[in-house]
């Protein structure tokens, strides 16, 4: 029974495609921004662990994949350099998140990014967050940042024990159970084996 703690965990699973600016009238970004900012077509796809075994370790992750490559790839723009930025956020209470709640990654012209926390729940039941993606704009020339909230995925994780326990102390318990079986096993085969030689 113990072997149903190793099968893999339930996921939901995100998929969505957008483009990473997203035009207000309320902001103003620079305008010689590069291409593969502005025009291209991203695809979003978001994972995380439904149900977790208390004292198991779930993962949410975020990959986010360019459709096409722009022609347009040189960074610098007309007025300077910009450094740009995806930023990932995981907002999940009671939790212990590896490798920290926010990570960034360089946004590069046809180019991946993959965002990925490990979780350890600190107690059983339902835990509720959410997974945000972010866009940072830093102009060199300026000293100035531009920051958009692109999405913000809810996150809906189940935390149970494991036959009333946390599944990493049912792990031992039944190696413990196994062993002494085992080694009482091997005695009675030993002394069967001794018994035998004696009858003989």
């Amino acid at each position: 029974m113990l072997l149903i703690s190793y099968f893999p965990q339930p996921r939901s699973e995100n998929v969505l495609l957008m483009q990473l600016v997203q035009k207000r009238p309320e902001e103003t970004l620079p305008k010689d921004l590069p291409a593969f900012v502005t025009e291209d077509d991203y695809q979003v796809v978001s994972s995380a662990t439904k149900k977790v075994w208390f004292g198991d370790t779930a993962q949410v992750y975020m990959h986010i994949k360019p459709l096409h490559t722009s022609q347009l790839i040189d960074v610098k723009g007309k007025d300077g350099g910009y450094q740009i930025f995806l930023e990932g956020r995981l907002d999940l209470e009671m939790a212990a998140l590896s490798p920290g709640k926010i990570i960034f990654e360089s946004l590069q012209p046809g180019k991946s990014a993959t965002f990925s926390w490990w979780i350890n729940p600190f107690h059983v039941g339902m835990h509720y967050g959410r997974v945000w993606l972010n866009l940072n704009i830093y102009s060199n020339n300026e000293g100035v940042t531009w920051k958009q909230t692109r999405l913000a995925l809810p996150i809906e994780m189940k935390v149970e024990r494991f036959l009333g326990l946390a599944v990493t102390r049912a792990r031992v318990l039944f190696g413990i159970i196994l062993g002494v079986c085992s080694l009482g096993f091997m005695y009675s085969l030993y002394y069967r084996n001794i018994n035998g030689r004696f009858g003989e």
